[in-house]
C-alpha cells in the first residue's frame, strides 16, 4: 500500500477479486502507533561510497510519512550532491487497516507484531511494535 487510503482501497480490492473463496491475504507494513511514540526524524546511513542524509516527520492528522532524502557522493569539501527526493506514504494504526481490508471484502483474522520488518519473527502486536503483520482471509 502506501498510496493513501483511496489507491490503497482500491489494490486490496484488486487482491480480494483475484482471491480464490480460500485466499488469505498477509499485509507486513510499518506500524503508525510505533512511529507516533518512535520516530526519528533523522538519519544518516551510507551504501558504500554514498551517504544518504534523510529528514522524515509523520504528519498526525494524515497519518503519512513525509520523508525528504539527499545522496552524496565523496567526502568534506570533495561531496558532491547527486540526487534528492521527496516522498510521502500513508501509515496505518491496526483498527484503520482493519476497517480498509473489511470494507474491500477481507475478513480479518489476527494481528502480529514485528521489530525488524520482513527479517523479524512475528509476536504479539503492541504500540512498540515497530511492523505489523495482518492476517486476512476471503470473506
Amino acid at each position: 500500500g502506501y498510496y493513501g487510503w483511496d489507491e490503497d482501497r482500491r489494490l486490496f480490492r484488486q487482491l480480494r477479486e483475484l482471491a480464490t473463496p480460500q485466499g488469505v491475504l498477509v499485509v507486513l507494513t510499518a506500524h503508525r502507533d510505533w512511529m507516533v511514540r518512535h520516530l526519528d526524524g533523522e538519519a544518516i546511513d551510507k551504501a558504500g561510497p554514498i551517504t544518504i542524509y534523510q529528514r522524515r516527520d509523520l504528519n498526525l492528522e494524515t497519518s503519512t510519512l513525509e520523508s525528504n532524502w539527499a545522496f552524496f557522493d565523496g567526502e568534506g569539501d570533495k561531496r558532491k550532491l547527486r540526487l534528492r527526493l521527496a516522498m510521502e506514504h500513508r501509515v496505518y494504526s491496526l483498527h484503520e487497516l482493519r476497517s480498509l481490508l473489511e470494507e474491500v471484502g477481507w475478513r480479518y483474522v489476527k494481528a502480529l507484531g514485528g521489530d525488524r520488518g520482513a527479517d523479524s519473527r512475528p509476536s504479539e502486536l503492541d504500540a512498540d511494535s515497530k511492523t505489523m503483520w495482518i492476517v486476512a482471509r476471503a470473506a
